[in-house]
């Protein structure tokens, strides 16, 4: 199962190792996995909020990515995420942003978007996957909507 909550300080330090790719937070884009989220993602009109959780692999032993949340605006918010390369292929991303989108949705009642790049094709399956699909795209960037519930 996997499981998501907000990330420490310490545990931050962890999953820049697991995520070697990624050495700074603010470049992630699109990621999913999370079953279990705290009651702390909420409405939010502050456009800068952000708010990130651990993607766990079996028994919460294992720290194998990060799912991020960019709230924009009152009823809407990008997710991003990232799995380290050893843990990816696995379903960890696709089974995280559903649950986190499902969470979002339902008891929050905000809409989910993820932002990936063209040549991301690896992110545009998770999103797939995941039920989103493609309304937009500005640049080189696809916009992922999450089409459940509606």
């Amino acid at each position: 199962m996997i499981s998501a909550e907000i990330l420490s300080s310490e545990i931050q330090s962890e999953l820049f190792s697991v995520n070697d790719s990624v050495k700074d937070l603010a470049i992630l884009t699109a990621r999913e996995g999370v079953v279990l989220l705290p009651s702390t993602l909420e409405k939010k009109n502050d456009t800068s909020s952000r708010r990130d959780y651990g993607i766990w692999g079996e028994g919460r032993a294992t720290l194998v990515g990060l799912i991020t949340l960019y709230s924009w605006g009152k009823d809407l918010v990008d997710i991003g995420y990232d799995v380290s390369p050893r843990y990816r292929r696995q379903g960890y991303a696709s089974l995280a942003l559903r649950a986190i989108a499902n969470h979002a949705r339902d008891s929050c009642h905000l809409r989910t978007q993820a932002h990936v790049g063209f040549g991301n094709v690896a992110s545009q399956g998770v999103a797939l996957r995941a039920g989103f699909e493609v309304t937009d795209s500005i640049g080189g960037v696809m916009i992922f909507t999450d089409q459940a519930g509606l």
